[in-house]
């Protein structure tokens, strides 16, 4: 904590992004506790197109991690990545999203190899009000050489104003392999354009 994300649009379809996980410790069993600082990741996204019927609203988004992280936070290499994100609005007040999305990582600090990971994504979403709205999600991380994890969680956002959101979530695993529970947190504050 905190997760960062940073996003400015230069223009109506294209955004940059940075990304940091922020400050990770990790408690383990019979093995001593790790603190460090994550990696940052730079993405730049790009909206295709806009809904139209059952046409899905697509962006596509690609990024590059770089190795700034601590110890056992960092991946010690420059890990590529490469998603497409969809959402479909209907029914009035519901929504479906989720995304695609593919990595190349290395291992840490004591294994440069790659290995392939996938991580696919797909939310429900109501609009119970103007301001308040509640979503339930699935997530998976499917790894070459590794244990895959699923995952469910969901929770709910409020609309403070046009340019403040909070949100607050909970979520459990769905098999072994994956953590079995978290609880989260968060604010969305859209900043005053820069420029005209």
């Amino acid at each position: 904590m905190p997760e960062l994300e940073l996003r400015l649009g230069v223009q109506e379809r294209f955004e940059l992004q940075l990304i940091a996980v922020g400050f990770v410790q990790e408690w383990r069993d019979g093995d001593g506790n790790r603190t460090g600082v994550s990696d940052l990741e730079f993405d730049a996204r790009v909206r295709l197109w806009e809904q139209e019927d059952w046409r899905p609203a697509t962006a596509v988004e690609f990024g590059l991690s770089f190795p700034t992280g601590s110890g056992f936070a960092t991946s010690d290499g420059f890990d590529p990545e490469g998603e497409i994100l969809y959402a479909w609005d209907f029914a009035e007040r519901w929504n479906l999203n989720g995304n695609f999305d593919f990595a190349s990582e290395t291992q840490g600090e004591d294994d440069s190899s790659r290995h392939f990971i996938f991580r696919p994504e797909l939310a429900l979403g109501l609009s119970i009000s103007e301001r308040l709205g509640t979503f339930i999600e699935y997530y998976g991380v499917i790894e070459e050489d590794a244990a895959n994890q699923h995952s469910i969680d969901g929770g709910f956002t409020f609309l403070v104003n046009e340019d403040l959101q909070l949100d607050v979530s909970a979520g459990a695993g769905l098999n072994d392999a994956a953590p079995d529970f978290f609880v989260a947190a968060g604010v969305a504050w859209r900043l005053p354009r820069l420029w005209e």
